[in-house]
């Protein structure tokens, strides 16, 4: 039966649906319309929740910490962390009415501190061990939002399928991630963790990679509840039918699905130097065609999507491509784009 609704989703005339999408229902959200969370990101370090948390909890009703809680903010010393930022984070979430956050990432091969990737390999790993208890154990204050999922371990494997030579694994081999998967799995079971990484959607050799990597872990006796599956792709590529069929692979062995970090990229290739209406209709189509495909997956297999970036100013891809681009479903003001209406078009079908 699962098999069926995506085969059935391929056939749908996705074609058909290019019709101009300037204008939306402005009394209809995101966050009230999905049935499942909604989020966006929001890193203090490029602006205030406080200023902007409105616009999130109007639109949202999930937030990733984005860079808030990467190493390189967290750890003061070998055995002194800073965990303040998710604190700030959860409190201004609550009082914008958000209802969860999902927590980005615990462990990276980057944004770490300088000195770290040079310990000898005991250290390291006491390290890691203490950080992630001590990570975990701050998680438990009842007074801020609630956290509903965590990517435990980002980005570990090549392309090719093989793990990622980082210093962790150089280290520790495939025991780094055990070790983390362990002590988060520590927490209360509705706490779901995810393994997240990019071009899951588009490589097929890497998605079977991290599938077997997530099983490998389950038979050392540690929860790995999810995949996340980064979505960074752009109003070309990958197709559709790549992404359903790679979405019906995480759904053949049972694993929750998170579309964890989804932006579309109208300007690739550096062409341009303005959104056009083309590019941003052509957007639209594509973000339609993405929360189509999500509606399809079974609903207790579904944790949410998580666009990456409130607003286009906040997008990543401009800095760190050096080149125009507006990939996300909020303009330079904050206002809905054609991409936010496509994507309400498509929750209500």
């Amino acid at each position: 039966m699962r098999k069926e609704l995506l085969i059935l989703f391929l056939l749908l005339p996705i074609a058909c649906q290019k019709e101009t999408i300037s204008v939306c229902d402005s009394e209809k959200k995101l966050r009230d319309v999905a049935d499942f969370r909604v989020g966006t990101t929001f890193d203090q370090f490029r602006g205030s929740l406080y200023l902007y948390g409105e616009v999130v909890g109007e639109h949202f009703n999930r937030i990733s910490s984005e860079n808030a809680l990467k190493m390189d903010r967290t750890v003061l010393s070998y055995s002194e962390f800073d965990f303040f930022p998710y604190a700030s984070l959860s409190r201004e979430g609550k009082f914008n009415k958000l209802q969860a956050i999902h927590i980005h990432p615990v462990i990276w091969h980057k944004q770490v501190p300088k000195w770290l990737p040079d310990l000898p390999a005991d250290s390291l790993e006491s390290f890691l061990k203490n950080y992630c208890t001590k990570f975990r154990e701050y998680l438990g204050y009842t007074d801020l939002l609630v956290v509903d999922g965590i990517d435990v371990v980002n980005e570990a494997l090549n392309e090719d399928g093989s793990m990622r030579q980082s210093f962790w694994y150089q280290a520790m081999g495939k025991d780094f991630l055990t070790l983390a998967y362990k002590e988060f799995s520590k927490l209360d079971p509705a706490i779901k963790l995810f393994y997240n990484d990019y071009n899951l959607e588009s490589n097929p050799v890497k998605l079977d990679a991290a599938l077997d990597l997530c099983d490998w872990l389950r038979e050392q006796g540690v929860r790995v509840d999810g995949i996340g599956m980064q979505m960074h792709i752009t109003i070309h590529e990958p197709s559709i039918s790549d992404m359903a069929a790679a979405v019906q692979k995480i759904i053949d062995r049972g694993y929750m699905i998170h579309f964890s970090e989804l932006d579309i990229s109208l300007n690739p290739y550096g062409k341009y130097d303005t959104a056009t209406p083309e590019l941003l209709n052509k957007q639209a189509e594509r973000y339609y065609e993405v929360f189509r495909l999500y509606q399809e997956i079974p609903k207790d297999l579904q944790y949410g999507i998580t666009v990456w970036g409130l607003a286009d100013p906040y997008s990543w891809i401009p800095d760190t491509y050096a080149r125009f681009d507006a990939p996300l479903i909020l303009g330079e003001s904050f206002e809905p784009k054609p991409a936010y209406c496509s994507c309400l078009n498509a929750l209500e079908k």
